[in-house]
């Protein structure tokens, strides 16, 4: 009975955790493309990549439901052009 309690605790952490993630990433991309100062933006601009490539890469580790896993998606999604507008390269998906 305790196992089965558990996972639903799992999945809320991890979906948190995305969120988290994504929410610093925005956050970090934010000041960069406010940054008039250049070493203060690259800083800023690699940590929120940094943030993007977590999200991407746990996502998959991480048990979400539907409707969570679509807000994840289009949160990436704003947060890959916030990159984008700084200059960060994708690879085609």
């Amino acid at each position: 009975m305790v196992r089965t309690k558990r996972l639903p605790d799992i999945a809320e952490t991890g979906y948190e955790f995305l969120k988290a993630e994504i929410h610093t990433g925005f956050t970090l991309a934010a000041i960069a493309l406010d940054s008039e100062h250049e070493e203060k933006k690259e800083r800023n601009r690699k940590n929120a990549r940094v943030a993007y490539d977590t999200v991407v890469k746990t996502r998959g580790k991480v048990l979400l439901a539907p409707e969570q896993s679509k807000e994840i998606s289009s949160q990436l999604k704003e947060l890959r052009k916030k990159l984008e507008k700084l200059g960060e390269e994708f690879e085609a998906t």
